[in-house]
């Protein structure tokens, strides 16, 4: 049996447990106290602190059930709340699955329904919470009203909504503009672009080149002359005109700044023009008009040139003319016959250059006929020899055998003229060789594709070279333009080459150049050939036609009647003149029938030849008209039938020429009088 305890552990265990109550007191306090600050914290908390059994029933819940909702505690204690607050039961569901699912639910966002039945946003964090035996009881949780943020949300989200359609309009409105505009930053990156390439489809995105330097040119760092550099430094506007390389198009560049608040250059917007298809509209406009004024100098020229033409060629009837009497009556023998043949050659190129001259300013077709031009060559170098200075050597290689070719042979002169004397020019200063050449070859169509008009066939190829200075690369596809030259003022018009190359191309043929700078130029002119023609040789080892008729001769020029009077006198025939075209009119009143026929200029003053012939033909149908002229722009593309007369003549004519003409006139005259004649006899 246990001994009982002395007062002294009596008195000891009484004050342990006297202790041991103060401690549980003083832990019941703090439980209490704790218990009151947390209850306090709950109930003055906005959120809804809550609990439910497994079925849903309240069992607790803040205050905040009634600042949120407008529902009392009271009202909410032993009721299934969830089933009538909110305002989706498809979101009721979710929150219960979610919930089923994992055994808690984090920031799950619902609308619910208040007491008075509007809606609010709520956010709730819950889970399941257990007894003491660990059993599920039922479901704890905070709610929170979420409704201003979820306003400020929509809010947010109709704003963003407004600038997404306003920044689509404005997208819109630029990519409709055909403009390009680049928004750039200091660090040179496009924050902004409705770029597109030629086509107008949009080019690469800023996010793949994102720098313009990168963009526009393909540069690692900006280039010296970037607008966007130029602005950053200077603050100013800057305008100036660029070559994108992607596109090749040429564009009109304008540059702005964009200022900070402090006034420095933020950013800066880059305005871009394609002005490519009006650069072409300009050069083709320059091109026009420069051609308008090459077409203005041509008429000019043919003005003067037919202003000229007319009493020139008057003076050229004189020396051809006497020098063909005088030659006439001179002796082969004579010192003098070789003078008279070089006085009628030269005037015989006379005519033919004022012809070419009339030709190349009014652009008037000429004769062609069949020719073998190697003998022309020929003559044309035998009169350079005289003309060009000792220092020019020249050599030739012709080709005696080269077929004909259909060509007019005073510009086929004036070609191989115009080309000797550009050579010679060429080697003025230090002298050289000029090598002349002429032969006949055979041309594939892969040579002649790279002239257009040419065919390919047999070519007479007339080649003039020279050892002079040459023709400088960035000239040579100029050399042929009407007015251009190289030559000092006054020493040349820009005219040969333009002749000679118009002249080419109108036979069909085509001329190569060949020059380097400093090493001379070659020339070669390809003629196409044409067959052997056949040679009429009526006229050929038989004296000039002559007659007896009687001829009334009408001219303003005294010189003109008297070699005109002697070259049809010495013919046969019996001359009676006129000095102008009044008189004229006045024998023919007189004495109708006194005449055979009529030689007549075209310009005189007081009648022109024009109307003395209608005046004629008035009192005589059926007398032959001869109209001479100088030259006449009424005579441009008319035929002699067209004046009702029966023969042109264009001054000056040779004495074979007049004979020709006026017994071919006078026999065809005739023909016609004698079928009329037979017409009208009687039948039977």
């Amino acid at each position: 049996m246990p001994s009982k305890p002395t007062y002294e552990e009596l008195e000891a265990r009484i004050c342990a447990l006297e202790k041991e109550i103060v401690c549980r007191r003083e832990s019941e306090q703090v439980l209490a106290d704790n218990n009151h600050n947390y209850r306090a914290l709950v109930e003055n908390t906005p959120d809804i602190f809550y609990r439910t059994d497994m079925n849903g029933t309240v069992l607790y819940a803040s205050s905040g059930v009634y600042r949120q909702s407008g529902y009392t505690v009271n009202d909410v204690i032993g009721i299934n709340l969830a089933r009538q607050i909110y305002a989706f039961p498809e979101e009721r569901e979710l929150f219960l699955k979610e919930l089923g699912e994992k055994g808690y639910v984090r920031n799950f966002e619902a609308r619910l329904k208040r007491k008075d039945g509007t809606t609010w946003w709520a956010c709730t964090n819950a889970q399941f919470f257990r007894g003491k035996d660990g059993s599920i009881q039922g479901v704890e949780g905070i709610t929170r009203d979420i409704t201003n943020i979820k306003e400020a949300e929509e809010e947010q989200r109709l704003i963003r909504q407004q600038l997404e359609a306003s920044h689509k309009m404005l997208q819109s409105l630029l990519n409709a503009v055909p403009d390009q505009l680049f928004v750039i930053d200091r660090n040179f990156n496009i924050r902004y672009s409705n770029y597109r390439d030629r086509t107008g489809q949009p080019g690469q995105s800023p996010e793949k080149v994102p720098t313009c330097y990168s963009h526009f040119k393909g540069m690692s760092k900006p280039c010296k002359d970037c607008s966007a550099v130029s602005v950053f430094e200077s603050g100013h506007i800057v305008e100036k005109q660029i070559v994108i390389p992607q596109d090749g198009c040429t564009c009109e560049v304008r540059a702005f700044p964009i200022f900070d608040d402090d006034g420095q250059v933020e950013m800066v917007v880059e305005h871009i023009r394609d002005i490519t298809e009006q650069k072409k509209l300009e050069a083709e406009r320059q091109s026009y008009e420069t051609r308008i004024q090459q077409i203005q100098k041509m008429e000019a020229l043919g003005t003067l040139a037919g202003g000229v033409a007319h009493d020139f060629n008057n003076i050229l009837v004189a020396v051809i003319g006497y020098a063909e009497l005088t030659l006439a009556q001179t002796d082969k023998s004579n010192p003098h016959h070789r003078n008279l043949q070089k006085i009628l050659q030269a005037g015989m190129r006379a005519r033919d250059l004022v012809n070419q001259i009339l030709t190349f300013g009014r652009q008037e077709k000429r004769e062609l006929k069949p020719l073998q031009i190697d003998t022309l060559v020929k003559e044309a170098l035998e009169m350079l020899r005289s003309t060009l200075p000792s220092t020019i050597e020249i050599s030739q290689n012709l080709a005696d055998d080269v077929d004909y070719v259909m060509v007019d042979p005073t510009q086929v002169h004036q070609v191989i003229i115009n080309l000797c004397t550009n050579a010679a020019q060429a080697m003025e200063e230090d002298g050289g060789q000029l090598r002349v050449g002429l032969s006949q070859v055979e041309l594939p169509a892969h040579v002649v594709s790279t002239h257009p008009g040419a065919q390919p066939g047999s070519y007479v190829r007339l080649s003039v070279q020279d050892t002079g200075k040459g023709i400088a690369p960035d000239i040579i596809d100029k050399i042929f333009h009407p007015y251009f030259t190289t030559k000092d003022k006054g020493k040349g018009t820009g005219l040969g080459l333009a002749m000679v190359h118009g002249i080419v191309k109108s036979y069909g043929g085509f001329i190569d150049v060949q020059s380097m700078a400093g090493n001379g130029a070659d020339f070669h002119v390809f003629l196409p050939t044409i067959e052997q023609p056949q040679i009429n040789e009526d006229f050929l080892g038989v004296d000039l036609p002559t007659g007896n008729e009687r001829v009334l001769l009408v001219d303003d020029e005294p010189l003109v009647i008297d070699v005109i009077r002697e070259m049809m006198s010495s013919q046969g025939y019996h001359v009676t003149t006129a000095g102008d075209g009044l008189e004229a009119l006045a024998i023919i009143r007189d004495t109708p029938q006194d005449f055979d026929l009529v030689v007549t200029d075209m310009t005189m003053p007081k009648l022109t030849g024009e109307r003395l012939s209608l005046g004629i033909k008035k009192i005589r149908p059926d007398i032959p008209i001869i109209l001479f002229t100088g030259y006449s722009d009424k005579l441009a593309g008319k035929s002699a039938a067209d004046f009702g007369i029966q023969d042109i003549v264009v001054k000056p004519i040779n004495q074979a020429e007049l004979a020709r003409t006026v017994r071919n006139v006078l026999d065809n005259a005739s023909s016609n009088r004698q079928f009329v004649g037979t017409e009208r006899l009687p039948d039977g």
